[in-house]
């Protein structure tokens, strides 16, 4: 129903924990905490200067994901690895006129691999079909309930609470209790 970057610079490197980021940004252009400022000169947001060739700014995409027969959004932290199929799909859509709050979008996971050679889930996005009118008028409303409450959000907010996902299967990794 929405979406929008989330870029997170952490300047020590993450040992585990809830802390939130040193430098957060929800629009790609303004980077909040320290060091702040523009994301695009921003050094630590260039590639290369994380380990290998990436990025110390972890870049993601924050996906709003109404399910069929839910009333409330659940949320997706989309990673750097899938942020490339995201746009192509998105593109795709937009090149054939549709939003992508008018679409049922089906999304499954794939094994890929990194330039280090580290395997990670990588997500594939595929058009299902067109939303009906009645289905349309009832997402318009939490599209906008969503959008309101992601104009205030914080650096806190970025928060890595992701699940953990096995590669080889895709499934979902419950941490040990």
């Amino acid at each position: 129903v929405y979406n929008h970057p989330a870029y997170a610079y952490y300047r020590d490197k993450y040992t585990g924990g809830n802390n939130p980021p040193d430098c957060g940004s929800f629009d790609g252009v303004t980077g909040i905490g320290n060091p702040g400022g523009n994301c695009q000169n921003c050094p630590y947001n260039k590639f290369g200067s994380g380990e290998g060739q990436s990025k110390l700014c972890k870049n993601k995409r924050m996906l709003y994901i109404l399910r069929e027969g839910e009333l409330f959004p659940i949320t997706l932290s989309l990673p750097t690895g899938s942020l490339k199929s995201f746009t192509n799909y998105v593109k795709s859509q937009l090149s054939r006129g549709r939003k992508l709050n008018q679409v049922v979008t089906k999304i499954t996971l794939k094994k890929a691999t990194n330039a280090s050679g580290i395997a990670f889930s990588q997500a594939v996005f595929s058009f299902e079909r067109m939303l009906t009118a009645e289905e349309r008028n009832a997402v318009a409303g939490v599209s906008e309930t969503v959008k309101a409450y992601a104009a205030n959000l914080t650096p806190a907010s970025l928060i890595d609470d992701e699940p953990l996902v096995d590669p080889e299967t895709g499934e979902i990794i419950e941490p040990l209790k």
